[in-house]
Order: C-alpha cells, then sequence, then structure tokens
C-alpha cells in the first residue's frame, strides 16, 4: 500500500514534505470562508437530498454523475451538514491527493525531483480550485490512485493491486461522463500490458464492474434509470452548445500552458530525452490527452482544469529535472535548443508561483458571503424544516445554507432552448403551488424582485410578498447587488 513504501531516505527530505503539506493546509485553511461557487450548492444540497430520501434524477434534475452525491451524502450521515465541514472535507481529499501523487511521483520521478513535483503540484490544485466542494478534487484524487495501482500491479502482481486498479478505473466515471475515454483507455491499456491469467481476469472483472453494478441497482429500485440516461447523457449531448466556450481570456493562457509543456513533453520523450520508461511514459500520455476531454463543455473554466494537474506537474517535473538538474541538450536539425527549453521552463516556473499568488491573494482572508448567510438564515429561522423553498436560477448554495428542501425537482435553472423555458416555467409554476413553497429567494442587479419575463415571476409576484431584501456587497459572483426572500401570501 501507499503508506507501507519508503518514499523518503533522509530527515531533510521529510522535512521537506512536512513544510510542503503544511504550506498545502495553510493556503486551504485560509480558503475555508472564502465565497462558494455556485455549483458548490448542487453537490452539498444533493448529497444532503439523497441522505434524506430524495431519489437521483427522478426527483432530483441532475446534469452530473452521480459519485459526488452518494460521497457527500456518506459524508452527512457522519459529519454535520454545514458549509465549513464540508471545505473541511475537501482539505482532507487534499491531503490524500498530495500523498498519493507524491507515491506516484516516485514511481516516476527520482526523490529530488518528486520533491519539486510536490511543490508545483500543491500550487496548481489550489490554483485550479481543488478547495471546492465539486467534484473534480475527488476525481482527481481516484485518478492519481488509478495510475498508481495500475503501475504497481504492473510491477507487483498482487491480486489486492489488480482489485484497487480496477476499483479506480471505473469510479473515475462514477464522478464525470467524460472521463469514460481515460477510464476505457487505462483499462485496455492494464489488460494488454498485464495479460491477465483467468484468476485476475475475474478479480479485475468484479472490482471495475462493483460500482456500476451498484449504481444500476439503485437506479432500477427507484425506477430512475431512464430519468439518468435522459438527464446525465441525453441533456448534457443535446444542450452542450448553450454552456460551451465560455471563455475566460486568463484561463484559456492555462489552457495554452498546459498543452505547450504537454507538446514539449511529449518531443523530448519521443526524442528520448525525456527520462521514464516507455511503458510509463505511455500511460501517462494517455492519462493527459484522455483527460482533456474534462475541459468540455466550459472550455475556459477553473475547476475544469484540476483533474489535468498531477499529469501536467510530472511532465513539466520531467523536462525541468532534464533540463536544469540532467544536463540534457536537445538539438533541432544542428540547433542548439536548450537555452530556449530553459528558458520556456523558467517561464512557467515563475508563472506558476507569481500567477497563483496574483489569483488567489483575491480569496485569502475574505469572508465575502456573509450577506448570502443572512439570507439563508433568514428562510431558516422562519420556516420549518418540512416547508420547501425556491431559489430561482443560480444561487442553488442557499438551499444548502437554509438546510430547506426544493420546492420543484430543480436546484437550479438549467440551460433550456427557448422553446423549451415555457415549459419549463409551468412546471416550476405548477410545483409551487402543489407544494405552497414558502418562500422563494431571487437574486437581482437592481432594487427590484423578479426582473425577468415569464409565467414563473408573473405568479410568483402574484402569490408572494417581499419580507425581506438583503443589499449584497461585495456583489455576489460579481453580478448580483440584491437579495430578496419573498413569502407565500396567506
Amino acid at each position: 500500500m501507499i503508506m507501507s513504501e519508503q518514499l523518503l531516505s533522509s530527515v531533510k527530505n521529510k522535512t521537506i514534505f512536512g513544510m510542503i503539506a503544511l504550506f498545502l493546509v495553510l493556503m486551504v485553511a485560509n480558503l475555508l470562508l472564502s465565497r462558494p461557487n455556485p455549483d458548490e450548492g448542487i453537490h452539498m444540497m444533493g448529497g444532503w437530498l439523497l441522505l434524506n430520501g430524495t431519489v437521483l434524477y427522478s426527483e432530483l434534475f441532475s446534469m452530473y454523475a452521480p459519485g459526488s452525491y452518494f460521497i457527500l451524502a456518506a459524508f452527512y450521515s457522519l459529519f454535520p451538514a454545514d458549509f465549513v465541514v464540508s471545505r473541511l472535507l475537501m482539505l482532507a481529499v487534499n491531503l490524500g491527493s498530495l500523498v498519493a501523487f507524491f507515491a506516484l511521483c516516485r514511481k516516476l520521478l527520482d526523490e529530488r525531483a518528486s520533491l519539486i513535483a510536490l511543490f508545483f503540484y500543491v500550487v496548481w490544485s489550489v490554483f485550479t480550485i481543488s478547495w471546492n466542494v465539486l467534484m473534480e478534487p475527488f476525481m482527481t484524487l481516484f485518478a492519481i490512485l488509478l495510475v498508481y495501482f495500475v503501475l504497481t500491479y504492473l510491477e507487483s502482481k498482487k491480486l489486492q493491486d489488480l482489485a484497487l486498479a480496477g476499483l479506480f478505473i471505473a469510479s473515475i466515471v462514477m464522478m464525470k461522463q467524460t472521463m469514460l475515454f481515460f477510464s476505457t483507455a487505462a483499462l485496455f491499456f492494464l489488460i494488454i500490458k498485464a495479460r491477465p491469467s483467468l484468476k485476475e481476469y475475474a478479480v479485475l472483472g468484479v472490482s471495475y464492474a462493483l460500482l456500476p453494478l451498484l449504481f444500476l441497482y439503485y437506479l432500477f429500485s427507484n425506477n430512475a434509470f431512464f430519468d439518468f440516461v435522459d438527464q446525465a447523457i441525453l441533456y448534457n449531448l443535446a444542450h452542450s452548445s448553450l454552456f460551451a466556450f465560455r471563455f475566460h481570456l486568463g484561463w484559456i493562457a492555462v489552457t495554452a500552458l498546459f498543452v505547450s509543456v504537454f507538446a514539449l513533453a511529449a518531443l523530448l520523450f519521443l526524442s528520448k530525452k525525456l527520462r521514464i520508461k516507455k511503458d510509463k511514459g505511455q500511460l501517462l500520455f494517455i492519462w493527459i490527452v484522455l483527460t482533456l476531454p474534462t475541459l468540455l463543455p466550459v472550455l475556459g473554466c477553473c475547476h475544469h482544469h484540476l483533474p489535468l494537474v498531477p499529469g501536467f506537474v510530472i511532465l513539466f517535473t520531467l523536462a525541468f529535472d532534464s533540463v536544469f538538474f540532467k544536463g540534457d541538450g536537445f538539438s533541432l536539425k544542428g540547433f542548439d535548443a536548450k537555452p530556449l527549453l530553459k528558458g520556456f521552463l523558467a517561464l512557467v516556473f515563475v508563472a506558476s508561483i507569481v500567477g497563483s499568488g496574483i489569483y488567489l491573494s483575491q480569496y485569502f482572508f475574505q469572508n465575502d458571503f456573509e450577506d448570502l448567510f443572512e439570507v439563508a438564515e433568514f428562510v431558516n429561522e422562519n420556516s420549518s424544516p418540512e416547508d420547501k423553498i425556491h431559489v430561482t436560477y443560480w444561487d442553488e448554495e442557499v438551499y444548502f445554507f437554509a438546510l430547506r428542501k426544493p420546492a420543484t425537482r430543480y436546484l437550479y435553472h438549467p440551460f433550456l432552448f427557448e422553446a423549451e423555458e415555457k415549459a419549463f416555467q409551468a412546471e416550476v409554476v405548477q410545483a409551487l403551488e402543489d407544494e405552497k413553497a414558502i418562500f422563494v429567494v431571487d437574486f437581482a442587479r437592481d432594487d427590484e424582485p423578479m426582473q425577468s419575463e415569464g409565467e414563473m415571476s408573473e405568479y410568483i409576484l402574484e402569490n408572494y410578498s417581499l419580507v425581506k431584501t438583503q443589499e449584497m456587497d461585495p456583489a455576489l459572483y460579481n453580478t448580483f447587488n440584491y437579495g430578496f426572500v419573498l413569502q407565500r401570501n396567506e
């Protein structure tokens, strides 16, 4: 197992490892009360609803894979359903990823290079929002463990390593649908390289099929299979054009940097200048190339980059170690490219430190969503646990902060084509009428609630009265200046 291996040989390197781990803890601790990502509300509330009997997909609309919901439901069965407690879980996930990543590095790099990679991993993972309660931190941890146990099994031939490899190959797809590409390729890579016996095929088959079969049992026993197919597969395929390619210049630059380092490492690997065994190099490149789809459909967004970080950091460190410490040169048709390589790698080094520092500085020591808690606290204090509420559009974290169930089957306003919007609003209105939702929560730029047109806004304004206006300072998600709570008329 990972912790049983001798990963560090000297007190000096153990101290460096401890300092990097402490650096991670201090950074994430200072981010515990940073503004929530709207998607965190989906995962946290989805997990809490699952724990409290709501059936995924049939009673709760979700375009996401189920993994994060089940993990958080299990977590909330042991610990309070609280925002800070949930963020502490992510700190634990980050520390687990740190140890697993270092163990993986020791299979690919020497001790010094592994510590360099570990430092960069901490910087880049925190930079790509590893501290948010989202699917990506879990997926990244499972992907690291997948690669680790595949490589471990190829060395050890132990059945327990094979079983764990199969388990993690399946688990990454349970976290996000686009990981199917890497999961499938990793499975075939393992089979081709290991050439398992009949007994080994049985162990791999059982471990690989365990989680999908349990999930299928859940779906069929709750009559939710076709709802899952419709929402988590067909909906995404049909509506991807509505939320695809929402570019942000800064994250486009990060994507370009990732691709540039990958291209450089591929060039060095093909020219046999990258000091890594062929099989390990092949798996590493498969990992990175087939994780690229996780950037889709929202290309250029923060946490979507996180699953790329481990492979990117290993490739960068291999190139960095080769050029700066091993003294390897590289020429192209007689041209000495080593100075250019050094300059590029040094630029990435500096940009990683400076860029992440500037980006994260906006979050450190800031609790800039107290006003959001004020809204949720008002709802919680003026309702009972049996009461249901409705939060308009994209502020689903209010459900979790107030711990009140949604009156509809939607935690958020889904991306819809214009022709579908009317039917959606009619469904929401019917649910508000049937469930007699006690409160509607709305956020807006201006000081008037429910400014959007449509049947839903008309119904709410006719049947609900404004009971609280909360000025949002700073603006919620740099967009909303006011929060409103409307109560159902007697």
